[in-house]
């Protein structure tokens, strides 16, 4: 397509338009030629066209240049040539192409968003793994989170109960509020809702100003409710990132949050149960030994980690049989009780020998089927130290 053209003299005043330049300005040539640019187009007086067409005419060097001009809501690419006679100027609508050209940019920062927090949601749940503790995972998060271009601080407010009603109890992360928490904030922890506001209308203390927003993310699965996630945005990801993102970070970061939880549950269980006075091993619906505790261990003189993993009947056989009296007996009433032939209710008395790694005792033996959670279908073999009731009745017996 053509360029429109126009010619100025050295007094600004038009003297040729070619046809293009007519159809673009909305303007026809007999009006303009004589009349001074900046009278004709005024708008254009202390703008980039301005400054440039001076600049051109003052160094005698040409000048090219992108600018809008509001009264013909257009943009322009400009080529300016200046000579002894004035300045000739070439010029074309650009408007389309520079839209095109804007919006393939702002795809390109929305995918570049898009990646980052991709790379988030893969980052979580390892987090998960690694963290000792909830406490250990938020500091971790909040770490993480921080390091995403475009996010410049985070914290996480811990809510006490799952359903939300309890304030937050805990806060990892540096962000602070002046004074108590932002409506915002507060939207987003009873409407379960993505929330955001300019942080310069927050109590946000010593907000760093390449922050342009407070995006509050309610941190929920399914109906449990968690805390909330405070992220300080720039304008790139407040306008690219849109809610659902912020909506599946909050969702990531509570199926963590529970998974983790969980896990803190479990090892304080095991722990108990690792201290409980009573021996016990887990048998799984495989028939392979799941897990024993320590007291087990010191009752029978063996390690654990040489017994987990092993069939039981084999375990029994090979490990039990060199510890207890009367093996064979009992050896019959631990493989029934995996075989679900005995209701578990009834006692079994076994007597471990005295070794160099274990002491002589007396145990009893109990076992029930397991019927919730991992080891659904097993069997739970419990082992009592009662060997002080057991001298006494000997004890008693000898003297009647």
């Amino acid at each position: 397509m053509t360029d429109a053209v126009f010619a100025l003299d050295n007094d600004w005043r038009f003297t040729y338009l070619n046809v293009r330049a007519e159809d673009v300005l909305g303007a026809d040539a007999s009006e303009l030629v004589g009349e001074r640019v900046w009278d004709a187009f005024p708008e254009a007086r202390d703008s980039t066209f301005y400054r440039e067409y001076h600049r051109a005419v003052s160094e005698q060097e040409p000048v090219s240049f992108e600018e809008y001009y509001e009264p013909l809501e257009t943009w322009f690419s400009v080529r300016a040539f200046p000579s002894e006679t004035g300045l000739t100027v070439y010029f074309r609508d650009v408007t389309e192409e520079r839209d095109r050209r804007v919006e393939l940019e702002r795809e390109r920062e929305r995918l570049g968003v898009r990646e980052r927090f991709d790379a988030v949601f893969t980052a979580v749940p390892a987090l998960g793994s690694k963290a000792s503790n909830v406490g250990d995972f938020e500091a971790r998060l909040v770490d993480r989170v921080q390091r995403v271009d475009g996010i410049h601080s985070a914290r996480f407010d811990r809510f006490a109960a799952g359903d939300g009603t309890e304030r937050a109890t805990r806060c990892a992360g540096t962000l602070a509020f002046d004074s108590g928490t932002p409506a915002a904030f507060d939207e987003a922890a009873e409407q379960r809702t993505v929330t955001r506001v300019p942080i310069a209308e927050t109590g946000v203390e010593r907000y760093d100003a390449l922050s342009a927003t407070l995006v509050f993310v309610p941190v929920a699965l399914a109906d449990r409710f968690h805390g909330v996630l405070t992220l300080a945005v720039d304008e790139s990801v407040h306008e690219h990132a849109a809610a659902t993102l912020f909506e599946r970070l909050g969702a990531a970061v509570g199926s963590v949050v529970e998974n983790v939880a969980r896990r803190e549950r479990c090892r304080s269980i095991a722990d108990a149960f690792d201290r409980a006075d009573v021996g016990m091993y887990l048998v799984d619906e495989t028939d392979d030994l799941a897990w024993a505790n320590q007291t087990f261990a010191e009752y029978v003189g063996i390690d654990r980690a040489d017994a987990v993993g092993r069939d039981h009947e084999r375990f029994v056989d090979e490990q039990l049989d060199a510890v207890l009296e009367d093996t064979d007996r009992l050896a019959d009433a631990l493989l029934a009780s995996d075989r679900g032939a005995t209701d578990g209710s009834e006692a079994r008395l076994a007597r471990v020998s005295e070794s160099y790694d274990r002491d002589e005792r007396v145990l009893e033996h109990t076992a029930h089927s397991v019927e919730v959670g991992r080891f659904d279908g097993g069997t739970a073999h419990a082992f009592e130290d009662v060997s002080d009731r057991v001298d006494a009745e000997e004890s008693l017996a000898e003297i009647e």
